[in-house]
């Protein structure tokens, strides 16, 4: 049987969550550069800019497994989004909310019926009855 082709819904979903990475990154360098130009008790800043750095690295990592069809990847996905992406949307700043949307879009996507389809016929749950 052949491997069935990834749904478009799965696939904004990945590169939405590859794009959300990029933007972390890309606030971590700002949040890092801003904390050693202000001298003013940077330790806290460089940390948030570490943390921020871990969960940009642990998004790509599992955004990269999607493709296959990794249950695993879609359930920390929906967990990183969920964690991060809720606070960060009732945070008000309008930079870290627009971040916030996307990553909230991506777990939506992920949960879409054609992906849940995908994902569970190459990774179904033990001892479900889907068919490969």
């Amino acid at each position: 049987m052949s491997r069935p082709v990834m749904p478009g819904s799965l696939r904004w979903g990945f590169w939405l969550w590859i794009v959300v990475s990029g933007l972390l990154a890309l606030s971590a360098a700002t949040i890092y550069l801003q904390a050693l130009t202000q001298r003013s008790n940077p330790a806290s800043a460089i940390g948030f800019a570490g943390l921020l750095v871990v969960v940009a690295v642990l998004q790509v990592v599992f955004a990269l497994r999607l493709p296959r069809g990794k249950r695993v990847a879609r359930e920390m996905l929906t967990t990183i989004g969920l964690i991060g992406g809720v606070p960060l949307f009732f945070r008000g700043l309008s930079s870290i909310w627009v971040v916030a949307v996307l990553m909230i879009v991506a777990v939506a996507l992920l949960w879409l019926p054609a992906s849940s389809r995908f994902i569970l016929t190459l990774d179904p749950k033990p001892g479900s009855k889907v068919r490969r």
